[in-house]
């Protein structure tokens, strides 16, 4: 029941979307034709989760390397006599 109608986005990179439709400022369902409007709004959500995923570990790497060089600065910061 219902089978015919199911829409199937199959492997859909979701921040890819979203950093797209962020650039050029307008929703990500806008991409895609034949969403009805609860279907756009989880596609949007979906999109923005992703997005902010990508972005919280893009600054957790970002940190690492860091502390990283703080690190091997103040290994290598004595004295080499």
């Amino acid at each position: 029941m219902g089978e015919g109608r199911k829409k199937k986005f199959g492997r859909v990179q979701f921040a890819r979307f979203g950093r797209i439709a962020k650039y050029y400022k307008c929703r990500p369902s806008e991409y895609i034709r034949g969403l009805n409007d609860f279907e756009a709004f989880l596609f949007d959500e979906a999109c923005l989760v992703a997005v902010e995923e990508k972005e919280k570990a893009q600054k957790a790497k970002e940190k690492r390397e860091k502390q990283f060089q703080k690190d091997m600065a103040e290994t290598f910061a004595g004295d080499d006599t």
